[in-house]
This record gives structure tokens, C-alpha cells and sequence, in this order.
């Protein structure tokens, strides 16, 4: 077994990483540029590509100004849950780069009423349920 290469767990610390980077609404040469490596270095990150070293790893959460925890799953998920959770965090990351996803984001800001904000969460939820149930075929 080749312990150097990444496992489900460093896929979805990947995810994170990246998740909060574009939280933030920085680049990953911005990153890259704090933290004194490549940006390609930091994309090799963020796929989960490369592994990051504990040292690394606390730079980038300094960076991305959250603590190291806030990288980490919540409890000890097994193997095949921290693979569910990182590929829905690439799903999710994907989504957001698209430009529906950049639209239905900014649009979803600048609604400043919580209460609005919970039905539209709500709405999109009960819309999601319904397509995966199939109840809205014809």
C-alpha cells in the first residue's frame, strides 16, 4: 500500500480548502503568493492531488483565515463516508464555479431577510426531493 497518496480523508480537507478559498473571493495565486508556493502547487492542493504536510496545512488555514479544525470532518467518518462527502464537495465546488451556480449565489446574498432566505432553502430542497423521487416525470 502507498501511504503517500491521498485517501478520501485528504480529498475532502482538498475540498474544504478550496470551498473556503472561493468563499472568500480569492485567487489561488493570491494563495499561493501568502504561502510562498506555485499556484499550480496550491491547485495539486486543492484536487487533492498532492497531500499537505501538517506544517502547510496550518499556513493555509491561516491564510484562509478559519481554524484547522474547520478543515477536518466533524467526526470520524469511515472510508466510504469522507468519499461521499469529498465527492459532494466537488460537485458543490463545481457548481459554484459555473455560472448558474456564481448567478443563484450572488442572487441568494442579496436577499437579506432570514426568513426569506429559509423558504428559498426550503423551496429548492422540496424542488430537489421531488426530481429525486421522480415525481415531477411526466
Amino acid at each position: 500500500m502507498n501511504t503517500k497518496r491521498a485517501n478520501a480523508i485528504d480529498n475532502l480537507v482538498a475540498g474544504r480548502i478550496r470551498a473556503y478559498r472561493q468563499q472568500l473571493g480569492i485567487t489561488q495565486a493570491n494563495v499561493a503568493e501568502k504561502l510562498g508556493i506555485s499556484f499550480q502547487q496550491l491547485q495539486k492542493y486543492e484536487k487533492g492531488v498532492n497531500r499537505i504536510g501538517a506544517g502547510r496545512l496550518f499556513e493555509i488555514a491561516a491564510v484562509l483565515r478559519v481554524p484547522i479544525q474547520a478543515l477536518f470532518p466533524e467526526s470520524e467518518p469511515t472510508a466510504a463516508q469522507a468519499s461521499r462527502r469529498a465527492e459532494e464537495l466537488k460537485a458543490i465546488s463545481d457548481f459554484l464555479a459555473s455560472v448558474d451556480g456564481w448567478r443563484l449565489c450572488r442572487s441568494f446574498l442579496q436577499v437579506d431577510d432570514l426568513r426569506k432566505r429559509k423558504k428559498i432553502i426550503a423551496l429548492v430542497q422540496e424542488i430537489a426531493e421531488t426530481a429525486a423521487s421522480g415525481k415531477d416525470r411526466p
